[in-house]
Protein backbone atom coordinates (compact mmCIF):
# COMPACT_ATOMS: atom_id res chain seq x y z
CA UNK A 1 0.00 0.00 0.00
CA UNK A 2 2.85 2.39 0.76
CA UNK A 3 4.14 1.90 -2.79
CA UNK A 4 0.80 3.08 -4.21
CA UNK A 5 0.94 6.33 -2.23
CA UNK A 6 4.52 6.89 -3.38
CA UNK A 7 3.76 6.44 -7.07
CA UNK A 8 0.73 8.71 -6.77
CA UNK A 9 3.05 11.27 -5.18
CA UNK A 10 5.36 10.92 -8.19
CA UNK A 11 2.41 11.56 -10.50
CA UNK A 12 1.59 14.70 -8.50
CA UNK A 13 5.15 15.99 -8.74
CA UNK A 14 5.42 15.22 -12.45
CA UNK A 15 2.21 17.06 -13.24
CA UNK A 16 3.12 20.08 -11.15
CA UNK A 17 6.27 20.18 -13.28
CA UNK A 18 4.09 20.07 -16.43
CA UNK A 19 2.05 23.00 -15.11
CA UNK A 20 5.25 24.91 -14.37
CA UNK A 21 6.67 24.28 -17.84
CA UNK A 22 3.57 25.32 -19.76
CA UNK A 23 2.66 28.33 -17.61
CA UNK A 24 6.17 29.61 -16.81
CA UNK A 25 5.08 29.97 -13.19
CA UNK A 26 6.64 28.42 -10.12
CA UNK A 27 4.50 27.03 -7.29
CA UNK A 28 6.55 29.21 -4.92
CA UNK A 29 5.75 32.55 -6.58
CA UNK A 30 4.48 35.37 -4.38
CA UNK A 31 1.08 35.30 -6.10
CA UNK A 32 0.32 31.91 -4.56
CA UNK A 33 -0.95 32.90 -1.12
CA UNK A 34 -4.02 32.32 1.00
CA UNK A 35 -4.76 28.88 -0.39
CA UNK A 36 -4.09 29.74 -4.03
CA UNK A 37 -1.73 27.20 -5.57
CA UNK A 38 -0.34 26.76 -9.05
CA UNK A 39 -2.87 24.00 -9.66
CA UNK A 40 -5.81 26.09 -8.46
CA UNK A 41 -4.62 29.08 -10.50
CA UNK A 42 -4.40 27.01 -13.68
CA UNK A 43 -7.75 25.38 -13.00
CA UNK A 44 -9.52 28.72 -12.38
CA UNK A 45 -8.01 30.64 -15.29
CA UNK A 46 -8.14 27.62 -17.63
CA UNK A 47 -11.93 27.64 -17.50
CA UNK A 48 -12.08 31.30 -18.48
CA UNK A 49 -9.49 31.41 -21.25
CA UNK A 50 -6.72 28.84 -21.66
CA UNK A 51 -4.40 31.32 -23.40
CA UNK A 52 -4.30 33.36 -20.18
CA UNK A 53 -2.37 30.56 -18.45
CA UNK A 54 -0.11 29.40 -21.26
CA UNK A 55 3.39 30.90 -21.38
CA UNK A 56 3.16 33.36 -24.28
CA UNK A 57 6.60 32.34 -25.55
CA UNK A 58 5.23 28.88 -26.36
CA UNK A 59 2.81 30.43 -28.82
CA UNK A 60 5.26 32.76 -30.56
CA UNK A 61 6.40 31.76 -34.02
CA UNK A 62 9.30 33.36 -35.83
CA UNK A 63 8.20 35.98 -38.35
CA UNK A 64 8.55 35.29 -42.03
CA UNK A 65 8.73 31.52 -41.83
CA UNK A 66 5.13 30.83 -42.77
CA UNK A 67 2.06 32.59 -44.05
CA UNK A 68 -0.33 34.19 -41.57
CA UNK A 69 -2.90 31.44 -42.19
CA UNK A 70 -0.37 28.72 -41.45
CA UNK A 71 0.86 30.57 -38.36
CA UNK A 72 -2.71 30.93 -37.09
CA UNK A 73 -3.37 27.25 -37.68
CA UNK A 74 -0.15 26.24 -35.90
CA UNK A 75 -0.93 28.50 -32.92
CA UNK A 76 -4.45 27.06 -32.69
CA UNK A 77 -3.07 23.49 -32.79
CA UNK A 78 -0.48 24.39 -30.17
CA UNK A 79 -3.13 25.88 -27.89
CA UNK A 80 -5.28 22.77 -28.25
CA UNK A 81 -2.31 20.52 -27.48
CA UNK A 82 -1.15 22.56 -24.48
CA UNK A 83 -4.71 22.77 -23.16
CA UNK A 84 -4.88 18.97 -23.21
CA UNK A 85 -1.59 18.72 -21.33
CA UNK A 86 -2.80 21.28 -18.77
CA UNK A 87 -5.96 19.24 -18.23
CA UNK A 88 -3.79 16.23 -17.41
CA UNK A 89 -1.74 18.41 -15.06
CA UNK A 90 -4.87 19.58 -13.25
CA UNK A 91 -6.31 16.08 -12.98
CA UNK A 92 -3.11 14.47 -11.76
CA UNK A 93 -2.24 17.12 -9.20
CA UNK A 94 -5.49 16.59 -7.34
CA UNK A 95 -5.07 16.91 -3.58
CA UNK A 96 -6.46 13.41 -3.02
CA UNK A 97 -3.98 10.79 -4.28
CA UNK A 98 -6.76 8.29 -5.01
CA UNK A 99 -8.24 10.72 -7.55
CA UNK A 100 -5.03 11.03 -9.58
CA UNK A 101 -4.23 9.03 -12.69
CA UNK A 102 -1.47 6.50 -12.39
CA UNK A 103 1.68 7.23 -14.35
CA UNK A 104 0.89 4.70 -17.08
CA UNK A 105 -2.39 6.57 -17.63
CA UNK A 106 -0.56 9.89 -17.87
CA UNK A 107 1.84 8.45 -20.43
CA UNK A 108 -1.05 6.99 -22.43
CA UNK A 109 -2.83 10.36 -22.49
CA UNK A 110 0.34 12.24 -23.47
CA UNK A 111 0.89 9.78 -26.34
CA UNK A 112 -2.67 10.43 -27.54
CA UNK A 113 -2.05 14.18 -27.49
CA UNK A 114 1.21 13.74 -29.38
CA UNK A 115 -0.44 11.54 -32.00
CA UNK A 116 -3.25 14.04 -32.59
CA UNK A 117 -0.81 16.95 -32.74
CA UNK A 118 1.52 15.26 -35.24
CA UNK A 119 -1.32 13.94 -37.39
CA UNK A 120 -2.54 17.40 -38.38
Amino acid sequence: MANTAFTRGDVYSYNILLLEMFTAKSPTEDMFIEGLSLRKFVEMVFRQQVTNVIDAQLLTLEDGEETDDVQSMNVARSIECIASVLQIGILCSNELPAERLEMWGVVRELHKIRTVFLRN
